[in-house]
C-alpha cells in the first residue's frame, strides 16, 4: 500500500468553515497552497485569478488571488450562493487555478438551491470579472 502522505491526489481538496468576516476574503490553507498552487504559472502574478464553479450554477466566478487570499470577486460568489457564517465550503482543485466549490450548511448537508436562483445573474458575470 502506498504511503498516503507521499501521494498527491489528481484533484486535491480543502475545506473552510465560514467564520465572521468571511465575505471580504478567504484564505487558502498554507499547506494546500504550498503543495498545489505555489510555483504555478499564474500564482506569482499580481493579477492572478482563480475560477470558481459550483453545481448550483453554470456560471464561473473569477476571483482575484493575492498570495493565498481570495479577494476581489469572492464577495459576489458568497452573495450569489447565499453563504452564511457556519457554512462549510469544500474546494476541489481541477488544475490551472480552477476550483469546483461544494457548499454545506450548518446541518452538515449540502446546500440545495432552487433551479432558477441563478437565472437572474447572467449579466452579473460580466460585472464580477476582474478588470485587467
Amino acid at each position: 500500500m502506498a504511503n498516503a502522505s507521499a501521494s498527491s491526489p489528481i484533484n486535491p481538496h480543502f475545506f473552510q468553515p465560514l467564520l465572521p468576516g468571511f465575505q471580504s476574503h478567504l484564505n487558502i490553507p498554507m499547506t494546500f497552497y504550498s503543495k498545489h498552487i505555489k510555483g504555478t504559472t499564474n500564482e506569482g502574478n499580481a493579477n492572478a485569478v482563480v475560477k470558481l464553479r459550483s453545481d448550483a450554477s453554470d456560471l464561473t466566478w473569477e476571483v482575484k488571488m493575492d498570495g493565498r487570499r481570495l479577494t476581489q470577486g469572492w464577495q459576489q460568489f458568497t452573495t450569489s450562493h447565499d453563504l452564511r457564517v457556519g457554512d462549510i465550503v469544500i474546494f476541489r482543485h481541477d488544475g490551472d487555478l480552477l476550483f469546483h466549490v461544494t457548499t454545506f450548511g450548518p446541518s452538515c448537508c449540502e446546500i440545495q438551491y432552487d433551479d432558477d436562483v441563478f437565472q437572474i445573474y447572467p449579466l452579473i458575470q460580466i460585472q464580477i470579472q476582474i478588470q485587467r
